[in-house]
């Protein structure tokens, strides 16, 4: 009889553990299905942008003289690109940046990170970049 009712005990604690093992992979599951996947991955956050890096060894002729910084153009592709989802198209525009060595044709660089991720992304534009379009862009999630 004792035999009996320990196959017994046994079977109850057996179940009662399929059914908590049950509920909790259901509850991660739902867990897994309701919670957003990280929204933030397509957002776009500019590192850093240079106009005219091509240019930093040119010798402009006086009174110019050369201003060529890497991140000069940070604060303006920025202020058009960062935090905006997905892709942002960015017109290069030397009135607004700032013409750093006059009389040279210059590059454009931008550097981004999308969402958390710290990999991080580059577009380049050959000389002479002003007048063209960078497109930063993120994968959608």
């Amino acid at each position: 009889m004792g035999s009996f009712i320990g196959r017994i005990l046994l079977w109850i604690i057996g179940g009662l553990a399929v059914v908590a093992m049950s509920f909790f992979v259901t509850l991660r599951s739902l867990d897994f299905w309701l919670t957003p996947q990280n929204p933030s991955a397509n957002v776009i956050h500019v590192v850093e942008a240079t106009y005219g890096a091509s240019c930093k060894d040119f010798t402009p002729e006086p009174p110019h003289a050369n201003m060529v910084k890497t991140g000069n153009a940070t604060a303006v592709l920025a202020k058009v690109c960062d935090v905006t989802k997905t892709s942002c198209s960015f017109a290069v525009d030397a009135n607004q940046i700032g013409d750093p060595a006059d009389g040279c044709g210059k590059d454009f660089v931008a550097s981004w990170r999308c969402g958390n991720d710290q990999k991080v992304h580059r577009f380049y534009l050959s000389p002479e970049a002003s007048g063209r379009t960078a497109l930063l862009s993120c994968p959608a999630p």
